[in-house]
């Protein structure tokens, strides 16, 4: 399947964008849905709460605490709340997102992280919590929860001269007979303090983190999938890896699955995407020595897999 002939087009995670436009970067291909972005005032909280999330972060001024939560508004689809910052409303019949006014860094955010995330588990494409590079044709995408280093596998594959996809959602396009990991936003989000990638500009800022634009080195569409990988916790005194059996892959992809609709259907909406993505796709475990200069290996370790 070839998703490179054709105009480019404003979007991101294989979804077209129309309306407002809040650059979350380009693609071309035939993409995976098209949706409408509009900046509008949103109803207070109402109807059935269907699952919470709580945030802390560590800012310069102190831990900045945050709570969403989702909603199925009777009259407003879904609706992404927070105890501080705008809302985001998704209308999974109508592909229309609505996001409030506020400041830019939360509305991209909102919308890369959630709305677009949101649109995608409603049609019934796998999101998997993963970072993605490509080198010679071929997608390493590497799953692992918050903190696991996927933004950092991601730098590293990049100046090493790979091409950059996603950073930490990454949308599975399983449609065809090869699976298609999809470009995400073209910026990768790090600690304030911590270092960028070499020659990367400043895209936006938030309290806690900063986003390096890595628009130069990005995918400009979708990319055959050819290995996944899963970060294990760091230990050892040497890399190591291990290759799953694709039960022990099914069981680890599950967990990588990012379903932010009704936490009820989630299970069995998700079972069949990673019981053939992982069919199709062989997986290895990744552990490396608790080291800072542990993504010094990575590229090395993952270039026999990106072919």
């Amino acid at each position: 399947m070839s998703t490179d002939a054709g105009p480019s087009w404003p979007g991101c995670h294989g979804v077209r964008l129309a309306g407002e436009d809040f650059s979350v970067g380009t693609a071309c291909g035939t993409p995976l849905l098209d949706a409408t972005v509009a900046v509008r005032e949103l109803p207070a909280p109402a109807g059935p709460e269907l699952w919470r999330i709580h945030g802390e972060a560590e800012t310069a001024t102190g831990t900045r605490q945050v709570d969403r939560w989702l909603c199925r508004h009777p009259d407003a689809g879904l609706v992404v709340h927070a105890s501080a910052g705008p809302a985001v409303a998704v209308d999974p019949a109508t592909h229309a997102i609505s996001i409030e006014a506020g400041d830019t860094h939360v509305s991209l955010q909102l919308l890369t992280s959630f709305a677009i995330p949101m649109l995608l588990n409603s049609n019934g494409v796998l999101v998997l919590h993963a970072s993605a590079c490509a080198s010679d044709g071929g997608a390493v995408v590497v799953c692992g929860p918050s903190g696991a280093g996927k933004s950092s596998a991601l730098i590293a594959l990049l100046e090493h001269g790979w091409q950059t996809l996603s950073e930490d959602v990454c949308a599975i396009d399983l449609r065809a007979d090869v699976a298609m990991a999809w470009p995400g936003p073209p910026w990768v989000r790090r600690r304030q303090g911590e270092p960028g990638p070499a020659g990367a500009t400043r895209r936006f800022e938030s309290p806690d983190k900063v986003a390096w634009d890595i628009g130069r080195w990005h995918a400009p569409s979708a990319v055959p999938v050819t290995r996944l990988v899963f970060l294990d916790v760091p230990g050892g005194s040497v890399p190591e890896e291990r290759v799953l059996t694709q039960p022990a892959a099914v069981r680890a992809l599950a967990g990588q699955a990012a379903w932010l609709l009704d936490p009820d259907e989630g299970p069995a909406q998700l079972f069949a995407g990673t019981l053939e993505l992982t069919q199709r796709i062989p997986s290895t475990v990744l552990r490396f020595p608790r080291d800072p200069t542990w993504t010094a290996h990575l590229p090395s370790m993952l270039a026999r897999h990106a072919v």
